[in-house]
């Protein structure tokens, strides 16, 4: 086992460790039979990646390219990993890791290449200094294998391992290339959002979305207060956080309510109340659990930043 992939499976360890949850065992299982399956599918491509950044945030002004005029908000996101092609020094590519729940699907292909977050990452780049040329979507399916009656979980590890390692189909990596107009449209798209977003938060009318009530299988956060079933000013209840983008490394003379992020702004067109629940009160639930997907999604990008990190490091040396 190489380095990168023994300090992944150390840190996923980790994480299970710190987070106590109930079934860290199982999860731990599954995702490291992932880890070392995926690191052993795209072992003969590492060499080609020249490793510059790793799991930053960056911010950049929002402004109408049409008149120059900004907003008082800034972009801002965390990009996984910035790296360089050995073979073309021309090439500059961002990889963004995805995490799959089914199997590799062309709508799930065409959602990547739609989607606004690559567009986002790119400015952010852009903006930045980065002159990418190009987007790597890096997707992992999900295992949601059980232990067998009389398996153990290093048992259930390894025959997860040995069927992700015969089934390719479970890495994906998709590389499309950087298009400037797309880039373009999509700051000009997020200044006038963001001055609608301005203008709407200074009111006293957020409009719910039902359709955001149960989006992905899961009940928003704030259903109990829209239903009725518990009041937004209940302390035992809920809590107000000052920093609403957790995802985020901020310093301290940043303010969050003038980030603009692609979950936020996901968020706010999706559901205004939601948005001025989370983004403009940044109200949270006093005993918060995260749903099993994003729990996951987070184990799985804390082992591929310390994957990657060990590459640039090594890249340095």
């Amino acid at each position: 086992m190489n380095q990168a992939t023994q300090a992944a499976l150390d840190s996923l360890k980790d994480h299970m460790d710190k987070s106590g949850h109930r079934d860290s065992d199982l999860y731990l299982a599954r995702l490291s039979a992932i880890i070392r399956s995926y690191a052993d599918r795209w072992n003969n491509d590492m060499e080609d990646y020249e490793v510059a950044h790793v799991e930053k945030t960056y911010h950049a002004p929002i402004v109408n390219l049409d008149n120059g005029k900004k907003t008082k908000f800034l972009a801002s996101g965390k990009l996984d990993v910035i790296a360089r092609s050995r073979k073309n020094k021309n090439k500059i590519i961002l990889i963004d890791h995805k995490s799959s729940s089914g199997e590799w699907s062309t709508d799930k292909h065409q959602h990547l290449l739609f989607g606004s977050q690559g567009l986002q990452y790119a400015y952010l780049a852009h903006a930045n200094g980065l002159g990418i040329t190009h987007i790597m979507f890096d997707v992992l399916q999900k295992s949601l294998h059980r232990k067998g009656k009389n398996e153990s979980y290093p048992e259930l590890q390894d025959r997860i391992y040995g069927i992700y390692s015969e089934d390719h189909s479970k890495f994906q990596r998709l590389t499309v290339p950087v298009i400037k107009d797309s880039v373009a449209d999509h700051v000009n798209n997020l200044y006038h959002i963001s001055k609608e977003i301005d203008l709407e938060s200074k009111g006293g009318i957020h409009i719910p979305s039902t359709n955001s009530c149960f989006a992905f299988g899961n009940n928003c956060t704030y259903l109990p207060i829209c239903s009725g079933m518990s009041d937004q000013n209940d302390e035992t209840e809920w809590k107000t956080e000052s920093n609403k983008h957790k995802e985020l490394d901020l310093e301290d003379d940043l303010d969050p309510s003038l980030l603009m992020t692609n979950s936020r702004v996901n968020c706010y067109l999706s559901c205004r109340r939601q948005h001025n629940f989370k983004y403009n009160l940044g109200l949270a639930p006093v005993r918060e659990s995260l749903p099993e997907s994003l729990f996951l999604g987070t184990a799985i990008h804390i082992a591929l930043e310390n994957y990657w990190k060990t590459l640039m490091i090594k890249g340095e040396n």
